[in-house]
Parts: structure tokens; C-alpha cells; sequence
């Protein structure tokens, strides 16, 4: 990988990879593609379809948290179960 400063803005690092560098990218894609090829291989193609259809609806789902603004109260309601199990934690593991 080499470093490049933007002429305009010092501020700016463009990172490249090199010859190497792509060539391993590549190793690491083909792997990684067969991989993706192997993992449903116990699947039946009902299951794959449902799975391909539930991943779908997760990442809808993760798109639409990312552009909805969370919940002060769900926050702080959050933390405090959070608190709570750390201290129930901490007293049972005395």
C-alpha cells in the first residue's frame, strides 16, 4: 500500500495499493467467493430463498436505522437495563 498527499490539502491521504497488493486482494476475493459458495451448501433451495429473502428484509431493516434517528428515551431506557445487568453480574459472580 502506498500513501499519497493531495497536492490541494496536505490534510488529504489518498491510500493505493500496489502491484502486490492487488494481486493479493485478488487471492483473498476468489477465496472468499468460494467460500461464499460452500457456506449454504447444506441448504435445501427453499432455505436458501428464505435465507436470501430474511437477509433482504435485515438489511432494509439496517438501512432504515442508519437514516432514523434513535430514541432518546429507548437510549436512556437502554442503558439503565445495561447498568442493571452489570450490577446483577456483579453481585452473582461474588
Amino acid at each position: 500500500m502506498t500513501r499519497v498527499r493531495d497536492p490541494d490539502d496536505r490534510r488529504v491521504v489518498y491510500a493505493r495499493l500496489t502491484g502486490r497488493g492487488i494481486e493479493i486482494a485478488d487471492v483473498v476475493a476468489v477465496a472468499h467467493f468460494a467460500d461464499e459458495q460452500r457456506m449454504p451448501a447444506e441448504l435445501s433451495e427453499s432455505e436458501r430463498r428464505r435465507l436470501g429473502r430474511l437477509l433482504g428484509k435485515l438489511e432494509r431493516s439496517l438501512e432504515t436505522a442508519e437514516r432514523t434517528p434513535p430514541d432518546p428515551e429507548a437510549l436512556t431506557a437502554a442503558a439503565r437495563r445495561d447498568r442493571t445487568r452489570s450490577a446483577q453480574w456483579s453481585v452473582s459472580d461474588c
